[in-house]
């Protein structure tokens, strides 16, 4: 068994009670044994037992560094937790007293010696120790900010969202085994490129490193932080999130040296430039023996859903999603030529390729009477999240029919396929991932989600899967301009809202984004892999590209919110290489009736509205009346 299909590690956190200034957690494996590896020292002023302070510290130190409240907002006695790089200690807190938080003193990777520590909890090496910390955190929290009528949503969005962010890109996903995945680093930084533009140019260099040059493929996980091993299952997906990732880079930070600059390759000595990169990328996606009999993306090893991963090892198997994603990275990389170099003649070898897939998941993907788009063809010749797959059950798939809509295959389809997700996959606790889940009645030849081992309406099967299902969904109905489903499904993602998943039941804090939440009878709404997931960067995504609508473009902001009425009448404040832009939102909605860009009217395209990055000053102000 591979180190990434053994059950997960867990944290045991306690107080030392010899030395009470001193909490510590730990990794646990399964059976117990604790693992040497990251341990958090926090140091207190007070036994851990009776650790308060009054409610309105707790608020003003949520925004400035670590301290998050259980329940944001809430009236009377509560839990906080003190957070530094992804650990925490819950403490019951009287809302009424004062009590001072000494230090974070440190992450290690080494045995803890505790008299040591005690030693350094001098005044001098506190208080260097928190101003470093929170001159570091604070960078993050400058760059973007919200303000709406919902305290509990600006608090999470202004507040611990950018934290977790970090947290998640600097500690990566793959930590157990050395190795990050492809498609999951593409994936986290893709929320992070407002924030540190230098990382995520380091991010982008390493896939390109790690690019295959006989065909442009991208190992399923790569090295990391001096690691040397791969993960080389032959997965397909990859390459569409590199895409994107390549793509909202050049449009976030204006830095196109990367297409110049040289790169080596996995398994050659030949360098190639970025652009040369890119074209490898897209076109490992119109190779010929990677498109198979219907004309879609051959599967090979796997996609997005990495559990179903023995649907096209034979060779035969497609997957609908990978061609709709192939879409939108063959549309992006037009989008590059066309600015970098028109005379390419790869501009219409990929306007032809985009035109036949689009073709052929209408022609073979679509069911009519159903109302959505099938997943996967098998090696033997089986569709899956079909209208009766082989086990006798309907499945209707949230991902690829909400690729469906974000590469705008058929827009004469999108309010049929909204409708039929909303029909068959809303739950009270979210839109689950597909509609019913695998493995009640065992299916050979698809992989560990067909046996019965991998539980039914948990985790990927079956689950509220946040990323895949209501963060996709949303995505599409923003570009749909659904914004009153478009309000639940981000809502139904948030931790904050604990009306949905109260902490009794998702045993997690209000600030962490989840994975999922599970639907098995007894582990109903709990959540899992809060800090290990791709959902938080998604949800930073979710809000301010697609719910806000600030997208940025090669030369251009596009500006097309689609704005619920409960987050009507706000202001986000973004920050774009050192300019600044207050964007103010009057009304709610997902058409622009009108906007003033830094005291001119400005014409109103399609009820949204670009502004050349030519025209931005120091500070900018643009007014949008959305109706």
């Amino acid at each position: 068994m591979a180190i990434w299909d053994k059950k997960e590690w867990y944290m045991i956190s306690e107080c030392d009670n010899t030395h009470k200034p001193l909490f510590t957690s730990s990794h646990y494996s399964v059976n117990g044994d604790i693992k040497e590896r990251r341990t958090v020292q926090l140091g207190f002023n007070k036994d851990c037992s009776s650790f308060s302070c009054s409610s309105e510290y707790v608020k003003n130190l949520t925004k400035g560094f670590s301290i998050i409240p259980s329940s944001l907002f809430k009236d009377g006695i509560d839990k906080v937790s003190i957070y530094q790089q992804g650990m925490s200690a819950l403490f019951n807190l009287d809302c009424y007293e004062e009590c001072e938080l000494k230090s974070v003193l440190s992450i290690n990777d080494k045995k803890i010696d505790k008299e040591e520590i005690l030693c350094k909890m001098g005044k001098t090496y506190i208080e260097k120790s928190l101003k470093e910390s929170l001159s570091s955190v604070d960078k993050i929290y400058r760059i973007r900010q919200v303000e709406t009528k919902d305290d509990r949503f600006n608090q999470f969005v202004n507040g611990f969202l950018p934290l977790e962010l970090s947290w998640v890109g600097d500690l990566d996903r793959g930590w157990p085994t050395g190795m990050r995945g492809s498609r999951d680093c593409a994936n986290d930084f893709l929320g992070l490129l407002s924030y540190d533009k230098d990382k995520r140019k380091e991010v982008i260099a390493n896939l390109f490193n790690n690019q295959r040059f006989e065909d442009g493929w991208y190992p399923r996980q790569i090295p990391f932080g001096g690691c040397k091993k791969y993960d080389m299952r032959p997965f397909s997906d990859a390459g569409c999130f590199v895409m994107e990732l390549i793509y909202e880079y050049l449009a976030t930070t204006n830095d196109f040296s990367i297409l110049y600059e040289t790169f080596p390759y996995l398994d050659s000595k030949e360098k190639g430039t970025g652009l040369e990169h890119i074209i490898k990328t897209v076109d490992y996606y119109c190779l010929d023996e990677n498109i198979g009999e219907h004309g879609l993306i051959k599967l090979h090893g796997g996609d997005w859903l990495d559990c179903l991963n023995k649907v096209g090892l034979k060779g035969r198997g497609e997957t609908v999603m990978v061609t709709m994603q192939a879409v939108l990275a063959l549309n992006q990389v037009i989008c590059i030529l066309n600015k970098f170099d028109k005379e390419s003649k790869n501009i219409k070898k990929y306007e032809r390729y985009i035109s036949l897939f689009k073709k052929n998941i209408k022609k073979y993907a679509y069911l009519g009477k159903e109302g959505f788009y099938q997943a996967l063809f098998s090696d033997d010749g089986n569709w899956y999240f079909f209208n009766k797959d082989k086990d006798g059950y309907k499945r209707v798939y949230v991902p690829n029919n909400a690729y469906s809509i974000i590469s705008e295959i058929d827009k004469k389809k999108d309010k049929q396929v909204i409708k039929t997700i909303i029909k068959n996959n809303e739950t009270p606790l979210g839109f689950k991932l597909f509609t019913y889940p695998f493995g009640v009645t065992p299916i050979d030849g698809i992989g560990k989600m067909g046996t019965g081992d991998f539980r039914p309406c948990m985790l990927e099967n079956g689950s509220v899967y946040n990323h895949g299902a209501n963060l996709f969904l949303l995505r599409a109905l923003a570009k749909a301009g659904d914004y009153k489903t478009l309000y639940r499904a981000l809502n139904y993602a948030l931790p904050c809202n604990y009306k949905v998943h109260p902490e009794n039941k998702s045993f997690l804090p209000s600030y962490a984004v989840t994975n999922c939440y599970n639907l098995a009878e007894s582990f109903y709404d709990r959540g899992s892999l809060s800090f290990l997931t791709g959902s938080i960067a998604v949800v930073e995504r979710s809000i301010y590209n697609w719910m806000f609508g600030i997208q940025y473009g090669l030369g251009d902001i596009n500006l097309c919110p689609c704005l619920p009425k409960e987050y009507g009448d706000s202001k986000v404040i973004e920050h774009f290489l050192d300019k600044e832009i207050t964007i103010k939102y009057n009304g709610f909605g997902s058409k622009v009736a009108k906007c003033i860009f830094n005291g001119f009217l400005v014409r109103v395209n399609d009820s949204f509205i670009t502004i050349s990055k030519d025209e931005l000053k120091k500070k900018n102000e643009v007014i949008l009346d959305l109706c």
